[in-house]
């Protein structure tokens, strides 16, 4: 044994002096491959400066280039141009795809129609749009990016152009070059190079700063919507600077046709891919429990559901002879917009809280009074989640969402909890109104606050009222037609400019709602009241849309009367212009009547609506529209709408058209909420393609639910 012992204790040593050479050289080879890993993440990100020129589409001053914006960005901007100021927007609902709306103001030069009534200086309002052909991420190398582009495509189309260009970035030069070829208002070929070469300093203030070149190919000489002060040309080349502050602001100046000086200012913020600029602090944690383990089972659920902010309406206990003890939930999401999350939160509870005599639990999900959908969670999955021996995924696809199977009857029950639903629910805001075009003035708003109350009748009737008190209002004086462009349908909707005065107080919306679940995935929707500002009446909505379907289908129906502009009577004439161009009154009873068909696309997160039947101005057509669908919440909608109403602008058929933003409120604040601002704006208000509102419609409230945002 004496003899064994020495060589024991020098093979130990050996062996640990080689393990720890062997871990320190392990150590070494790991933190030389997470270095290498970083150096090649470092350049497969690393970018040049992405610049927007004067018309707020990514170029360099006046001309554009072939990158584009990340999906998702908004951007903001006013530049001068002498002779012109531009104010614009650019939003890129895709990576391959950003749109542009500027207004471009003549200054100097009153509008020959309306200028001397108070529009004053002419005006043009311009839509781009440019898509990327060859792509940064499409892993081509060596290649150059690739973007046709249109500017100017619909309405006057006076700065119209449609171009094709390619850029190229080499980022260890800190240089980009593009060359491009255009025609219309840009006519030729043209190019640009940028230089950034302080981008790796570590001076702060002079990272952002970049040189930039292009040659102008704009035919400011030869093209008749120019600008006369504008027209001359000494030299084609531009050439100036561009300060950028982080991702956010962009200040550009730089020479203009060889004659003038030209400058930008623009801002420019992730809206479509942000999670807000608070973090969620004043969320619960999903996993606190918010309640006294000594109480009972009822009260345990509710104080839970309380905690994380889910209303919990009834819990009720049966017996199923095949399967044992069951226990029902109702509840009702007001704070997350996202499915999963409130799955989620409903999953720890769960787990934490039901016993193992309880066989399954059926959670109820309702919204607006018509219920949605339903899970079921048997209590041998919620167990072993709780012991980590599942993942959440696998629950989610043990525990499926399905379709809301009937509550069943108060005798079959042991009601545990029942909380009536609110009787009423008020709430107060700011609202700011804009119109823009008016012969009286390029931007017409009003700035007021809205008083809105809502609640449950019994029977599950929803009713809701809406007042507002216009404070200050640029629209007095307006009429509700177009001199210059008459419509001959009748005037549904030009005229909603009217029901908007300073100092006046409406009642906007008086109505009530009940909503049907019938099962199987059909739903039913009656309404009745004041609906809008400009409309009241009856309506009827039928819908079929199956849990886990992205189809959709649907029937609509309202008869509608319209409004006085002041009081809650309404007009049993309303005006419509003859052939030979004199107005007259003729009898009104508004009668709508769709088909609508709803996809989700869900693999690039687009929602489309296609609605067929009779419009409000008794025209019959389609409407088309798209809507992105970000992850945060974010929603862009584009629509069109072809109808057999022969409505003309400026010698052009009109067919309406328009956008519309959706954002989030929780996008500003420290907790979630499903509250969210909106903005819409048509090109042109007309009567064309005109509807009514007709309460919350069915398919909007059930995809919230369901499948809003998309999990991609």
């Amino acid at each position: 044994m004496s003899i064994k012992t020495p060589f024991a204790l020098f093979f130990c040593c050996i062996n640990f002096f080689c393990v720890q050479l062997l871990a320190q050289d392990f150590c070494s080879q790991l933190m030389c491959d997470l270095e290498l890993v970083a150096e090649i993440e470092r350049r497969v990100c690393d970018e040049l400066p992405f610049f927007y020129n004067y018309s707020l589409t990514g170029g360099y001053f006046t001309m554009p280039t072939a990158r584009l914006p990340q999906g998702g960005t908004l951007a903001v901007g006013a530049s001068s141009v002498s002779p012109y100021r531009i104010y614009g927007v650019n939003f890129a609902p895709f990576d391959r795809l950003e749109l542009t709306a500027s207004y471009r103001i003549f200054h100097g030069i009153m509008e020959s129609n309306f200028g001397h009534e108070g529009f004053g200086d002419d005006a043009d309002r311009v839509a781009s749009f440019k898509l990327s052909l060859l792509h940064k991420e499409d892993g081509l190398g060596a290649a150059p990016e690739l973007a046709f582009g249109l500017e100017d495509f619909i309405g006057t189309k006076r700065f119209h152009s449609l171009y094709v260009v390619a850029t190229k970035q080499w980022k260890e030069a800190d240089l980009e070059l593009s060359l491009g070829w255009g025609k219309g208002r840009i006519h030729g070929l043209f190019g640009g190079v940028s230089y950034s070469p302080f981008r790796r300093l570590g001076l702060a203030f002079l990272r952002g700063c970049s040189l930039l070149a292009e040659y102008d190919a704009n035919r400011y000489k030869r093209h008749a919507a120019e600008h006369p002060k504008g027209r001359e040309v000494s030299c084609r080349v531009n050439v100036g600077l561009a300060y950028k502050i982080g991702d956010l602001f962009q200040f550009s100046v730089s020479t203009l046709r060889g004659k003038k000086v030209a400058g930008m200012l623009s801002a420019a913020f992730p809206l479509g891919t942000t999670d807000g600029l608070f973090p969620k602090t004043q969320d619960s944690d999903p996993c606190e429990t918010f309640c006294d383990p000594k109480s009972d089972l009822a009260e345990r659920l509710r104080s839970s559901f309380e905690g994380q902010g889910i209303d919990l309406y009834s819990i009720a206990l049966f017996y199923d002879p095949a399967v044992g003890k069951e226990l029902w939930l109702r509840v009702v999401n007001n704070r997350y917009r996202q499915e999963r999350e409130l799955r989620s939160r409903i999953e720890e509870i769960l787990s934490a809280h039901i016993p193992k005599e309880i066989a399954r639990v059926k959670v109820v999900i309702e919204a607006q009074g018509v219920v949605s959908h339903s899970y079921t969670f048997h209590t041998i999955y919620l167990h072993s989640y709780r012991e980590n021996k599942i993942s959440r995924h696998a629950l989610d696809i043990l525990c499926p969402m399905k379709e809301a199977e009937s509550w069943r009857g108060e005798y079959e029950a042991a009601l545990l909890f029942n909380r009536k639903r609110e009787a009423w629910t008020f709430t107060l805001h700011p609202r700011l109104l804009t119109f823009f075009g008016s012969a009286k003035g390029k931007f017409k708003y009003s700035i007021g606050t809205v008083a809105a109350a809502s609640g449950y009748l019994p029977g599950a009737v929803i009713y809701q009222l809406q007042a507002a008190y216009d404070i200050f209002s640029s629209m007095h004086g307006l009429s509700g037609s177009d001199r210059l462009n008459p419509s001959h349908l009748l005037q549904v909707r030009s005229d909603s400019m009217r029901y908007f005065r300073a100092r006046t107080l409406s009642l906007e919306q008086a109505y009530l709602q009940r909503s049907w679940n019938v099962g199987k995935g059909f739903f039913w929707r009656a309404a009745a009241g004041y609906f809008e500002p400009a409309y009241a009446g009856i309506a009827a909505e039928w819908l079929c849309y199956p849990v886990g379907s992205d189809l959709s289908l649907g029937f609509e129906g309202a008869c509608v009367l319209k409004r006085h502009y002041k009081d809650l009577g309404f007009f049993h004439k309303i005006r419509k212009r003859t052939k030979h161009h004199r107005e007259k009154k003729v009898p009104f009873v508004g009668l709508q009547g769709f088909f609508h068909l709803h996809y989700d696309f869900t693999p690039l997160a687009l929602n489309f609506d296609v609605t067929i039947g009779q419009f409000l101005a008794r025209d019959r057509g389609i409407k088309i529209e798209a809507t992105r669908i970000f992850s945060n919440g974010v929603c862009f909608s584009l629509w069109t709408t072809f109808t057999n109403g022969k409505d003309v602008i400026n010698g052009h058929r009109y067919f309406d058209k328009g956008f519309a933003f959706s954002i989030p409120l929780d996008i500003f604040l420290r907790q979630s909420s499903r509250t969210y601002l909106g903005y819409a704006m048509s090109a042109w208000l007309r009567d064309v393609g005109a509807t009514a509102e007709t309460g919350r419609r069915l398919y909007p409230t059930l995809y919230e639910e369901r499948a809003f945002p998309p999990q991609l």
